[in-house]
């Protein structure tokens, strides 16, 4: 297939590379993940019905392959711009828990920077969230303020209301 000028961006059959040429300067550069594996959620839909040592070292390879693999290889793609990123070991702390299973039904990363983000994958699919880790306590204390203060409460209120982008979080 030939390539063909449409709007001033080469198409081609490598859509990663088309993508690539019109985005701002910034992002301009090719993308070496190449996605989630579609085996993970199968992965932990099994685990789930067999959460088992026995079951896990049969499978740990494919862990490493379809569920951990990834999320490295993403991890080490959203470094340059979101900092280093820690993913969670997949076993769970039993200790203080009345639920012994083993092993957690879901792979987690967070970038390690003053505001974090964080990705979540299990049989449901994905999470995303954020936040901010060791806020100084200045800055806690006025964010505090803010929302216990009525007339700040009511605006942010609003502000979130107008928001498509939230309308699924609020149901």
């Amino acid at each position: 297939m030939g390539n063909k000028k449409a709007g001033g961006i080469a198409a081609s059959a490598d859509t990663r590379v088309a993508a690539t040429t019109a985005a701002p300067a910034r992002y301009d550069r090719r993308v070496g993940f190449e996605g989630l594996d579609r085996d993970a959620l199968s992965f932990y839909a099994e685990l789930r019905a067999d959460n088992t040592k026995v079951w896990w070292s049969a499978n740990k390879a494919r862990y490493d392959t379809a569920v951990r693999g990834p999320f490295e290889a993403l991890g080490a793609e959203l470094e340059p711009e979101f900092g280093a990123v820690k993913i969670f070991r997949p076993y769970r702390d039993v200790r203080f828990s009345a639920d012994k299973t083993p092993y957690k039904l879901h792979i987690g990363m967070v970038s390690q920077a003053t505001v974090a983000h964080y990705l979540q994958l299990s049989e449901e699919g994905l999470m995303l969230g954020g936040g901010m880790y060791d806020v100084p306590p200045a800055a806690l204390a006025r964010f505090r303020e803010a929302v216990d203060d009525p007339r700040t409460a009511e605006d942010l209120d609003a502000l979130l209301a107008e928001q498509t982008w939230c309308a699924w979080l609020t149901g």
